[in-house]
């Protein structure tokens, strides 16, 4: 199990779910592979640029439709019908870098740290050009915490001349 409850509860998932084999706090990609590979989970923050490109190939994403039916769902934005079109959740950054008490991302997800922009270009042109995917959702904390490297990815979508709509 993993995920935002037991990375904060682990001991408590432990001690009341003993159906429970293995409980992977903070970034899961490559622990995970290590419990299936009987091996000790690592403990190291995972660089998200170092992290290879999700399987898509082994997603139908035609499956999975756009949510929601508000007045922004049903407009075109960018030539995309975005109440219509799938939507794929992609991920820009990890936690933030602010420490506000109210909020547990930073202590959930360690330290702020986002992608490069062109690899993160190069994502989205993958799943344009090969899955004819259009419509995005960057599920991030803050998708601008670092502006000039937010700034560069716009820019090179454009440059790209991609045409998508996505919402952070």
């Amino acid at each position: 199990m993993g995920g935002v409850h037991p990375t904060v509860a682990a001991k408590q998932m432990r001690e009341h779910y003993p159906f429970i084999d293995h409980v992977v706090e903070g970034d899961g990609e490559l622990k995970m592979v290590d419990i299936v590979k009987g091996q000790d989970q690592r403990q190291d923050e995972v660089d998200v640029d170092k992290l290879p490109f999700p399987a898509w190939h082994k997603v139908d994403l035609r499956k999975y439709p756009a949510r929601g039916r508000t007045k922004v769902d049903l407009g075109r934005f960018n030539g995309v019908w975005v109440g219509f079109e799938p939507r794929v959740s992609i991920e820009w950054s990890r936690s933030c870098s602010a420490h506000c008490n109210f909020c547990s991302s930073w202590w959930v997800k360690g330290r702020y740290r986002a992608r490069d922009p062109y690899r993160m270009t190069d994502e989205i042109e993958q799943l344009v050009k090969e899955y004819g995917m259009r419509h995005f959702s960057f599920v991030d904390d803050v998708f601008s915490g670092d502006r000039e490297r937010t700034l560069i990815l716009c820019r090179e979508i454009v440059r790209r001349k991609l045409k998508i709509a996505f919402h952070a």
